[in-house]
């Protein structure tokens, strides 16, 4: 596996713990949420991320990858959401990003 690997598998739990961030924030009243957090452009950013993510690990994987992107995705979200707090809203938009360009390559 070469970098750009993962940075694939890095971007799937970015973009997890984006699409979980604004449930997360409401249940904490300390985390902020910024003003398109949850709506609409927030769903569409991250579900075009997540398709990129799993193009990505089915092009690069084949199935197994297909098959094991969601469970890494969460376990690395999971880890993120939990020790970046409150700035996981920040961090986690760069996850559609680095999934798409890694496509794109």
């Amino acid at each position: 596996m070469n970098f750009t690997d993962w940075a694939l598998l890095a971007s799937g739990g970015v973009i997890l713990a984006g699409i979980a961030y604004p449930s997360l924030a409401g249940a904490r009243p300390s985390w902020k949420v910024g003003a398109w957090t949850g709506g609409t452009l927030w769903s569409a950013w991250f579900g075009l991320g997540a398709v990129a993510y799993l193009a990505g690990m089915a092009t690069e994987f084949g199935w197994v990858g297909l098959l094991a992107a969601l469970p890494l995705a969460f376990a690395a979200g999971l880890v993120l959401t939990f020790t970046a707090g409150a700035r996981t809203q920040v961090i986690a938009l760069t996850g559609p990003i680095s999934a798409n360009l890694w496509y794109l390559m």
